[in-house]
């Protein structure tokens, strides 16, 4: 199988003089440049069929939780994870901007004459995105973060394209066993 990727032809194009690689630094980008991320990527057969397209979250979606320095995870006033100590314990508010992340694979196969016979989804459940998002805060070093009492509005925002992988991701619809009649119609 032939694949060709929108992020090598994208990875061509951004290398400077020096060789250095732009795209691949993309998490360590400031928030200033944190809308740099892959949209789609698709994999082709040889005869120019697409068999997979990823799809990654193109807009700048937050998350935002407030994490304590006991690992506790509070999200709209309500503790959803470990434990929160009394008034005084010290809280770091987190907007967490996961835009590039993963969030859909299509696979598609074909028989000998170019009919589908089999398509795929696989997509991330919305329990399994608040999860992963709630480990993601916990693993913080909350020495960088600022910290805010209930009422303060400051917040600290972490932009992160790789919190997930493919392996997150669920079938969520899957379509096989076409039946094609003679005029090659379904």
């Amino acid at each position: 199988m032939a694949v060709a990727s929108l992020e090598t032809k994208f990875r061509l194009q951004i290398k400077v003089k020096n060789n250095t690689d732009l795209y691949a630094g993309r998490d360590t980008l400031t928030s200033a440049n944190a809308l740099w991320r892959k949209a789609s990527e698709f994999a082709y057969d040889n005869e120019n069929r697409v068999t997979e397209h990823k799809k990654y979250i193109s807009d700048m979606r937050v998350h935002k939780v407030t994490v304590t320095e006991d690992g506790g995870i509070i999200r709209n006033g309500e503790v959803v994870k470990g434990v929160v100590g009394g008034a005084h314990e010290v809280r770091y508010p987190v907007d967490v901007y996961y835009g590039g992340n993963i969030e859909s694979i299509s696979k598609t196969e074909y028989n000998a004459a170019g009919e589908v016979i089999f398509t795929e989804e696989h997509t991330l459940l919305d329990s399994d995105l608040v999860n992963l998002i709630d480990d993601f805060v916990l693993s913080l070093d909350t020495s960088t973060l600022t910290s805010g009492s209930r009422q303060d509005q400051v917040s600290n925002p972490v932009y992160s394209s790789n919190i997930w992988g493919e392996s997150a991701l669920k079938v969520s619809a899957r379509t096989q066993d076409y039946d094609y009649h003679s005029a090659g119609k379904v």
